[in-house]
């Protein structure tokens, strides 16, 4: 195990407050976080001000981007959903039109 001091110490991953800007552009407060990552609360809250020195560790960095990619994701799928159901609406219209247009090509005939 590497000390804070120890020059085999890795660099530091990000500074607490791009760690901070990254949880918040998740839209999750401190407390969620810490739900959702199984810690107390204070310990995001020390990790973003770098209370006694303490960064963002690679496993809490790493959760983070975990937990945006899972939401970038669910937002392309649900626009994407939305994208299929005007394009279903687009379609039930054309039909119709088709329809109406074939109703009055029949009656000229």
């Amino acid at each position: 195990m590497t000390r804070k001091n120890d020059p085999k110490r890795k660099k530091d991953v990000m500074s607490g407050a791009q760690f901070k800007e990254l949880r918040e552009s998740i839209g999750l407060s401190q407390t969620e976080l810490a739900e959702e990552m199984g810690v107390y609360p204070p310990w995001v809250s020390r990790i973003e001000s770098e209370y006694e020195g303490r960064k963002p560790t690679v496993m809490a960095v790493n959760f983070i981007q975990y937990i945006q990619r899972h939401l970038n994701l669910k937002k392309s799928h649900e626009n994407l959903k939305m994208k299929h159901d005007d394009l279903k609406k687009t379609h039930e219209k054309l039909r119709l039109e088709a329809a109406q247009l074939y109703e009055l090509l029949n009656k000229k005939s």
